[in-house]
């Protein structure tokens, strides 16, 4: 492996900021292009690029270095079933987290306010996020090097906060939620000390 294989934490860090920025992008850009034919495309230009990658997956990324990368190693997916399978590290953390989300969207669907809704939403997908970070924090693929790994692990620790920080605002706005809310949030709690643990360990092995 070359290119991105070597890159360090803060190289990953840039590029998964770089991806987050380009969804941003796409998004805005659909909003105004909804109903026009072929939304997607439009949106698409308004943003001068592709539809927005995954540099986890790295399939459709832009970046030249892991466009070149993948070219070299195409071959790789000929194969497919000779390839290694996917074991988890730690199955614990994206249970809880995906109980955690259930648990919110039954509070969602059946008791919050229509005045935050537009919150609630959000929360929704916040623990979509969350959940879809650490899923590959702790179930990598064997193309993820521990530097990307690193930086898959403080992405999820930051997600977990902002969604804590959400919960705590809308407990605020709607007190009957709180004892609930304060329940999904101490879990949560856990799970960061869960996935601090996996990160400091990761660490200290490379």
């Amino acid at each position: 492996m070359k290119h991105c294989s070597n890159w360090d934490e803060f190289q990953w860090e840039r590029e998964l900021r770089n991806h987050e920025s380009r969804i941003a992008r796409y998004f805005q850009g659909l909003v105004y292009c909804i109903d026009l034919p072929a939304e997607e495309a439009c949106a698409d230009f308004q943003i001068g690029s592709a539809a927005p990658s995954d540099p986890v997956s790295t399939r459709n990324n832009n970046n030249p270095a892991l466009q070149e990368w993948l070219q070299e190693h195409d071959s790789d997916e000929e194969d497919v079933e000779s390839a290694p399978e996917r074991h988890p590290s730690c199955f614990a953390p994206v249970d809880a987290i995906d109980q955690l989300a259930v648990n919110w969207n039954t509070i969602f669907a059946s008791r919050l306010s229509g005045e935050l809704l537009a919150d609630g939403m959000g929360i929704t997908c916040a623990f979509a996020q969350l959940l879809a970070r650490v899923a590959d924090f702790t179930e990598p693929g064997r193309d993820c090097t521990p530097p990307l790994l690193i930086t898959l692990g403080k992405r999820s620790l930051t997600d977990l906060k902002e969604l804590c920080c959400r919960l705590e605002f809308l407990g605020t706005e709607q007190p009957s939620l709180l004892p609930e809310i304060t329940a999904i949030c101490a879990r949560l709690l856990l799970v960061r000390e869960q996935l601090l643990s996996s990160l400091n360990e990761l660490r200290a092995s490379c």
